[in-house]
C-alpha cells in the first residue's frame, strides 16, 4: 500500500452546480466527488450552490464575472470553438485556478469546459471526462432536422469534432460512458459507465403501469414525451382504458404539465429522488435522439422495470438489448406495451434479468472503484 505524507488534493470542475443530478453532468461530477472522497481531499470548483452534507468536498466557487459571456461570445467566434461551450465561458475560470493552487488530480466535466480552464489549470494528473461525444449528438440533429437547422447542426459537428480530438494533447487521461462515445476520441479513451445504485428489491405497490422520466426540456426528452402523449399512449388507452402512465423529471414544460389528471396521465415535476421510478411496471423510452448512455434505462432496470425503448436508447447498453424489448415505432411500442402488461410474468422476468445485469455489469460500485483506478488511487488509502 502507498503511504502519503500529506493528503491527497483532488478537484473536480463543473460548470454546472451538480445537485440536483438531474443531468447526466451533474450526476457524473457528484459521481467523482463520491469515488474521490475515499481517496483525497476533494474541492469542488463549480458555480454556487448548497453541498450536500456528507458530500466529502469543499467548494471553491466560481463567480459569474461582467462581460465574461460577451468575451465568451467573441473568442467562440474568433476561434470557431462550437456555440454550446460559450454556456461555460461565462465564469471566471482563470483568477478561481489561481486562487486554488496546484491539484494532484484535476478532473474536468465535459469537453465544453476545456476551451475556459485548460490554460490555467494546475494539476499533476488531469483528466478529462467527456461523458459523451458533443460532435455525435449535433450530427444526429443535423440528420433530422430541416435545411437551415442541417446546415447549422453540421457546422457545429465540425466544430466539436475538432475540439475533441484536440483533447489527448492536453490531458493526461479522457474518459467517456460508453464504447460508442470512444471511438471519436480515439482508442486510449477510458470507458466507464456511470452504473445505477442498486437498492434492495422493491415489494411495494407498483401502481403505474408505465412511465417515462427524464429532464422534461432537455429536447431528447421533450420530443420523446411527446410522441409518448400523442400517439403511443392514446393506442395503448384504447385497448386498455384503465391504463396508468407517470411522466416524471424535472422542468416539465406547461405543454406536458396541463396533461396530469387526464386519461390516466400523472405527471410529477420536479421528481425527487428515485422512489417513484419503484411505483412503475414498465418503463417507455421513445427517445431518438442522444449520445452517451441513458441514466434513466439504468435505473428503470435497477428499480424492477420491464423495459421498452427505442434502439438509440439501448445502443450504449450492449448487456441489455437482448433483454430489454426494442421499439423502433410508435405503434410498435404501443402494440408491445400492450402485450407485455397483458403479460405480468414475462415482465416481472424481463425486470428480474435486468435488475441482474445492472448489478453485474453496471452497478455504481463498480464505477467508484473504475473512476478511483482511472486517477491512480487503486492502492492509496488514507
Amino acid at each position: 500500500m502507498v503511504e502519503r505524507e500529506r493528503p491527497l488534493r483532488a478537484a473536480v470542475l463543473s460548470y454546472r452546480f451538480p445537485w440536483p443530478g438531474y443531468t447526466g453532468d451533474r450526476l457524473r461530477a457528484a459521481i467523482w466527488i463520491e469515488a474521490l472522497a475515499a481517496v483525497a481531499e476533494v474541492s469542488l470548483i463549480a458555480p454556487a450552490g448548497r453541498v450536500p452534507a456528507g458530500s466529502g468536498a469543499s467548494h471553491i466557487v466560481v463567480p459569474a464575472r461582467a462581460g465574461s459571456a460577451a468575451a465568451a461570445v467573441s473568442r467562440a467566434a474568433i476561434t470557431s470553438l462550437p456555440w454550446h461551450t460559450v454556456v461555460a465561458g461565462r465564469y471566471d475560470w482563470k483568477e478561481t485556478l489561481s486562487r486554488a493552487g496546484h491539484f494532484d488530480l484535476a478532473v474536468v466535466i465535459l469537453s465544453r469546459l476545456h476551451p475556459w480552464v485548460s490554460e490555467s489549470l494546475r494539476a499533476t494528473l488531469r483528466v478529462l471526462d467527456a461523458i459523451d461525444s458533443s460532435s455525435r449528438g449535433m450530427a444526429e440533429r443535423a440528420r433530422a432536422g430541416g435545411l437551415m437547422t442541417r446546415r447549422f447542426w453540421s457546422s457545429e459537428a465540425e466544430k466539436a469534432l475538432r475540439l475533441e480530438r484536440d483533447l489527448h494533447a492536453w490531458y493526461d487521461r479522457l474518459v467517456v460512458v460508453s464504447e460508442l462515445e470512444s471511438s471519436i476520441f480515439g482508442a486510449e479513451t477510458a470507458v466507464v459507465s456511470s452504473g445505477a445504485i442498486v437498492d434492495v428489491e422493491y415489494s411495494g405497490q407498483r401502481d403505474f403501469d408505465f412511465g417515462f422520466w427524464g429532464r422534461l426540456a432537455y429536447f431528447a426528452n421533450s420530443k420523446a414525451v411527446k410522441m409518448l402523449l400523442d400517439e403511443v399512449w392514446p393506442a395503448i388507452r384504447s385497448a386498455r382504458p384503465a391504463a396508468r402512465l407517470l411522466i416524471a423529471g424535472a422542468d416539465a414544460p406547461r405543454a406536458i404539465l396541463r396533461r396530469d389528471g387526464r386519461n390516466g396521465i400523472t405527471v410529477v415535476s420536479p421528481m425527487n429522488g428515485q422512489s417513484l421510478v419503484r411505483r412503475v411496471r414498465v418503463a417507455l423510452f421513445p427517445v431518438r435522439f442522444g449520445t452517451g448512455q441513458a441514466n434513466k434505462v439504468l435505473e428503470a432496470a435497477a428499480s424492477g422495470c420491464a423495459i421498452i425503448a427505442s434502439p438509440e436508447m439501448l445502443r450504449a447498453v450492449p448487456a441489455m438489448q437482448s433483454v430489454a424489448w426494442s421499439a423502433a415505432s410508435s405503434p410498435e411500442m404501443a402494440a408491445k406495451a400492450v402485450a407485455l402488461i397483458d403479460d405480468p410474468e414475462t415482465a416481472r422476468e424481463m425486470a428480474v434479468r435486468l435488475r441482474e445485469i445492472v448489478r453485474v455489469h453496471y452497478s455504481r460500485e463498480q464505477t467508484l472503484d473504475q473512476l478511483r483506478a482511472l486517477a491512480g488511487f487503486e492502492t492509496v488509502r488514507r
